[in-house]
């Protein structure tokens, strides 16, 4: 996905923010003013709310800000003060944060800017999936406890500080009525539940559109967006005249489909820079040809065979279509996980051990039977090798694959996609190590599979089977 933020407009925010340009927004040359954020000029209480995020927090007292986190803030602040008025194509931005960056904090982050410095009071909070909404439900609940996004972050100035206690939760549930959407300053909801094609979701989305005033929507997991459906509803609130920004965030804005979502990205924080920030651990990245797996699912129900592009995604996330109804297909799961175990064994040799063949007896229909596996020797670290799996099902498919036609022993352990919100609907991999060097313990991850998703993270917990030594 391009990234919109560069060339002139980079140039001008990195200016507004040192303080050091002499033009304004008009284009006509003025006099230099000192200070950050003066030129071109925002209002007062912008400018003091931006100097309140600038500043570090007492030692102990809250948890600052990371760089990354305060620069997306800041440029979406800029675009909407200084780039907006200009050209309305700047009202739907996209952040493009690595998995683990932080953007919940950067949403609220925003969501306080626009209640001290334009008294907006609603905001409308989107989550693709239940895992997802219930990761985003545990930071904005109980807005006043000390540990809240608000009050952790110090995202408040000081004589703004009573506005925490209004920055009440509302969570759509399934049968629940929209009374709660009229009182509360956040309601966090799956896009599903706006969908006008049930009673309940026509409801909730005309409550959002008529009885609120200016509102602002927040788009986590922003690849799912490209969906008809949801982008339907992304329209109709952009188009009411009420909502004054949107906000997408996504770690994977780049589909496998080629899709991306439609609005302009303005930060791009990856990988490489969260590794040399030190926010995550060292992680290798391997992209194979994936384009040589004709990647297909098979309908457990009926047994139909699709292509990926061809799997309903919208109807599943509409119907909420249990995960346990698709699996990849036999020759496009073996086949990524050949490349798996080629993988795990290059990862074996780089630990400067080797894979032998060793035996172990197992009981099957009640005699003994002896089974080879290929296992590692020697080396300094043991890599692990993770198989992220579209359902439960597809799990125990992978499961057999390695050991009764790849050699490998396997173990079984859930773990929740929130952990993993780019590997889905795609069997994934990734070899993990564990290097001991000055007493310090340091984790690699290898990604194997291309990046992006191809469709709507499923709402059960996933499985993942490891090398077991």
């Amino acid at each position: 996905m391009f990234n919109s933020f560069y060339g002139e407009t980079l140039k001008a925010h990195q200016n507004w923010v040192a303080g050091s340009v002499h033009s304004t927004n008009s284009g006509r040359t003025g006099s230099p003013q000192a200070g950050p954020f003066r030129t071109p000029p925002v209002p007062d209480r912008v400018r003091d709310y931006l100097l309140h995020l600038a500043v570090e927090s007492p030692a102990g007292k809250y948890q600052s800000l990371w760089p990354h986190q305060r620069d997306a803030v800041l440029r979406a602040i800029f675009t909407n003060e200084l780039s907006k008025p200009l050209d309305a194509g700047w009202k739907d931005l996209l952040l493009n944060v690595v998995t683990g960056g932080g953007k919940t904090t950067i949403i609220a982050a925003i969501m306080a800017y626009l209640r001290v410095c334009h008294e907006v009071r609603s905001f409308l909070l989107l989550s693709p999936n239940t895992i997802v909404r219930e990761r985003l439900k545990t930071d904005f609940e109980k807005p006043s406890r000390d540990d809240s996004v608000w009050r952790r972050f110090n995202l408040f100035p000081p004589e703004f500080a009573h506005y925490v206690h209004d920055t009440t939760l509302h969570v759509l549930q399934p049968g629940a009525g929209s009374a709660g959407i009229r009182s509360a300053a956040v309601t966090l909801g799956n896009i599903h539940q706006l969908y006008t094609s049930s009673a309940q979701g026509a409801e909730n989305l005309g409550v959002i559109l008529n009885h609120l005033g200016r509102i602002a929507v927040f788009n986590d997991e922003a690849h799912n967006t490209v969906a008809p459906k949801y982008d339907e509803i992304l329209d109709l609130l952009s188009q009411s005249g009420k909502t004054v920004m949107r906000v997408d965030t996504t770690a994977t804005p780049d589909r496998a489909d080629g899709e991306s979502p439609r609005s302009r990205m303005i930060c791009l924080y990856g990988i490489k820079e969260a590794i040399r920030d030190g926010i995550i651990k060292t992680v290798y990245v391997c992209q194979p040809n994936i384009k040589t797996v004709e990647l297909t699912y098979t309908d457990t129900e009926t047994g139909q065979v699709v292509r990926v592009e061809e799997v309903p995604w919208e109807e599943i996330d509409a119907k909420q279509i249990p995960a346990t109804k698709w699996v990849t297909s036999p020759k496009p799961l073996r086949q990524q996980l050949e490349m798996a175990k080629r993988r795990w064994m290059e990862q074996v040799k780089r630990a400067g051990g080797k894979v032998v063949q060793s035996a172990e007896s197992e009981k099957v229909g009640g005699q003994a039977k002896w089974r080879r596996y290929e296992t590692q020797e020697g080396g300094r670290y043991r890599p692990i090798l993770f198989v992220v799996a579209v359902s439960i099902k597809d799990a125990y498919n992978a499961k057999r694959v390695l050991e009764e036609e790849l050699g490998l022993k396997t173990f079984d352990c859930l773990v929740f996609l929130e952990l993993f919100p780019a590997l889905c609907y795609q069997v994934r991999v990734a070899v993990v190590r564990t290097i001991w060097r000055d007493e310090k313990q340091r984790t690699e991850l290898d990604l194997t599979g291309s990046r992006g998703s191809p469709s709507i993270t499923p709402s059960l917990p996933t499985s993942v089977f490891a090398v077991r030594h």
